[in-house]
């Protein structure tokens, strides 16, 4: 091997170790690259009945009923509180700690007023919540962060 093809290939393996050094620059070979994205607070209706069109907040999310469904009543409103979901794909992060927040079921009924035999109106209103199950809510970390868990020895 001449020595001009010898120097061109030390220049060029230097020159490469130079280019991944720089790309791997603040990476840690253990960062999965997960993050997490935000998902907005939700209601959804799962069963309806007879009543006059009334409008329904559950949570501060408004169901309508007047118009997309006159003259029923949301008998069954699903309630999945705003979290982080994880497992995106997102360079520099890792996934931390999780939270379990509550699916909440309302369940409404008609309830209609009267005035001796006159009827007045409908209304629908809550009559039990309960709780269905949980949702994951994900913390994100930069990679290269570290996380101190206290430990009471006492």
């Amino acid at each position: 091997m001449s020595l001009l093809a010898f120097s061109r290939l030390a220049l060029s393996f230097t020159f490469g170790l130079g280019l991944t050094a720089l790309s791997a620059a603040g990476q840690t070979t253990d960062c999965p690259d997960l993050g997490t994205r935000f998902v907005s607070a939700r209601a959804e209706v799962n069963a309806w009945t007879g009543c006059t069109g009334a409008t329904v907040r559950v949570n501060g999310i408004t169901v309508t009923t007047g118009q997309s469904h006159p003259n029923l009543c949301p008998t069954l409103v699903t309630y999945y509180p705003a979290h982080y979901e994880g497992g995106v794909a997102k360079r520099g992060f890792r996934l931390g700690s999780k939270r379990q927040l509550p699916i909440t079921v309302f369940q409404r009924e008609c309830v209609t007023s009267y005035l001796l035999f006159l009827e007045l109106g409908s209304s629908c209103e809550a009559v039990h919540r309960f709780q269905s199950g949980y949702i994951d809510s994900w913390d994100e970390l930069a990679c290269g962060t570290r996380v101190h868990v206290a430990v009471d020895e006492g």
